[in-house]
């Protein structure tokens, strides 16, 4: 009872600022009903005088009550599911407003599992994202997971590595699942697939249900929440359509964390070291004094003893700034063909597209190279009866290399360790460095040479196709028989 009596004099103080607001002369007092376009009263409805707080709110019977000042010729009149309206205010005062349904919202289709439905009648969880053209044009993304990356809430998507095509995307909703995997089930076209197998610019709609009653459709396999993809299927109208889209983008790395690449220094911190221990030095006086020599003639040849080295001073006494050789400025490019359209007279519609990805990395050798396909065609053989084909493939190509295998030999990792030393010189005259001090730990690599010792590429091809029938009848049902 206190809580009720409560929000009755909260509403009432509420409406009383509304109505009287500091600073206005009250002269007069219009009323009205608020009706939708059957006649039905409309509760809830904002009745606003533009540009002041001047304001009421529809009751359960449609009627408003509004208090305005003399000079005020215009009120706004609006309701979600409605389209807004604007009156005139003239020397009557009772006005009754007919509202326009808003047949874009209420109309909206949401992808829900066992078909679609309209959003107005949604109960479950479910949020919808639309690849619009602004969407798609309007961001660098060449993978469907960066484009569904902050398009709705509760859907999470974090990146764990940056090699191209092995970004580690980790997708949840609505946090961490228990059950197995804690990804989504990731549905194309009613198709399992990864999300990488699609290209952002053949996506129509993605729906992301949220909610346990995804389990009742696709069982545990639903129980960390659901990704439905939609490709497009064909253009509008009778005409076909071509686009091009073409990206062009330069990777580098943002900021390198810089090791000590001047041997000479290298050699004297590693021997302070072991003074600090209470050990020998590791590299003797010598040593060091011939590095010192040739770091300011690089190209110069250094004679000791009487002799004088084949090679330049850089290659026989290198000081290797090893990130230099890893990173590379790297330009990526992407174009994407499609041919879209609808024939009314022969009732056929479709969607072919073709993209070609090549993105070198920033890193060497860990490029790849993506060729997709994917042809959606259909035929209306009857008003009843729809069928169609949907089939798509990709080849992708990844260099292999052995960054990132997670094995302990992953290259970055081993920059962080004492086996990456600065007097080694990565490559020259078609081979590989090794290291030129004696006094060297002989386990020193050369992670230049590991990232090449593995030629070739890794090839990926995929397939799918979908065969289906749809069949109308009564008013709101149909029967789909899909051949995969």
């Amino acid at each position: 009872m206190r809580k009720l009596l409560t929000t009755t004099i909260l509403a009432l103080l509420t409406l009383t600022m509304f109505a009287n607001p500091a600073g206005q002369s009250v002269t007069r007092r219009v009323t009205g009903k608020v009706l939708d376009p059957k006649g039905q009263p409309v509760i809830g409805a904002a009745i606003m005088v533009p540009g002041t707080t001047i304001g009421s709110i529809s009751e359960i019977d449609g009627s408003w009550t509004l208090d305005i000042p003399d000079d005020v010729t215009t009120i706004e009149i609006s309701c979600i599911g409605f389209k807004g309206q604007k009156v005139s205010i003239g020397s009557s005062s009772v006005y009754t407003v007919v509202l326009e349904v808003d047949n874009e919202l209420l109309s909206e289709s949401v992808v829900i599992g066992y078909g679609t439905q309209k959003k107005v009648n949604l109960t479950g969880s479910v949020s919808a994202v639309t690849f619009d053209e602004t969407n798609i044009k309007s961001r660098p993304i060449t993978n469907a997971a960066n484009a569904l990356s902050n398009a709705a809430p509760g859907l999470q998507i974090m990146q764990s590595a940056g090699r191209p095509g092995n970004e580690g995307f980790g997708i949840a909703i609505r946090g961490l699942g228990t059950l197995n995997s804690s990804g989504p089930l990731i549905l194309i076209d009613g198709l399992e697939s990864g999300i990488s197998n699609v290209s952002p610019t053949d996506i129509a709609s993605v729906s992301i249900l949220k909610d346990a009653a995804s389990c009742a459709i696709y069982g545990n396999r639903g129980a960390n929440g659901v990704i439905l993809i939609t490709t497009k299927s064909g253009g509008q109208g009778g005409k076909a359509t071509v686009s091009y889209d073409m990206q062009y983008s330069i990777g580098e790395p943002f900021r390198i964390r810089k090791t000590v690449s001047n041997t000479a220094d290298y050699m004297e911190l590693i021997n302070e070291s072991k003074e600090n221990m209470g050990l020998p030095p590791t590299f003797s006086a010598e040593t060091i004094a011939d590095w010192r020599a040739t770091e300011n003639d690089p190209d110069g040849y250094y004679n000791k003893n009487g002799v004088t080295q084949l090679y330049p001073n850089k290659y026989c006494y290198p000081n290797t700034e090893w990130w230099d050789w890893i990173y590379q400025k790297s330009i990526m490019q992407k174009h994407t063909v499609s041919v879209s359209g609808h024939d009314k007279d022969r009732k056929i519609g479709y969607n072919i597209s073709f993209g070609y990805v090549d993105d070198p990395g920033v890193v060497v050798r860990s490029g790849l190279k993506q060729y997709l396909g994917r042809v959606n065609v259909y035929a209306d053989i009857t008003d009843w009866m729809r069928v169609g084909a949907r089939v798509s493939g990709s080849t992708t190509m990844r260099d292999r290399s052995a960054l990132g295998t997670g094995n302990g030999s992953d290259v970055l990792e081993s920059m962080d360790s004492q086996k990456v030393v600065p007097d080694m010189y990565p490559y020259y005259d078609g081979k590989f460095g090794g290291t030129e001090a004696d006094e060297e730990d002989p386990q020193a690599r050369n992670v230049y040479l590991t990232l090449h010792e593995t030629q070739g590429f890794r090839r990926n091809t995929n397939l799918n196709t979908n065969f289906y029938v749809s069949a109308k009848f009564l008013k709101h049902f149909s029967y789909d028989l899909n051949f995969y």
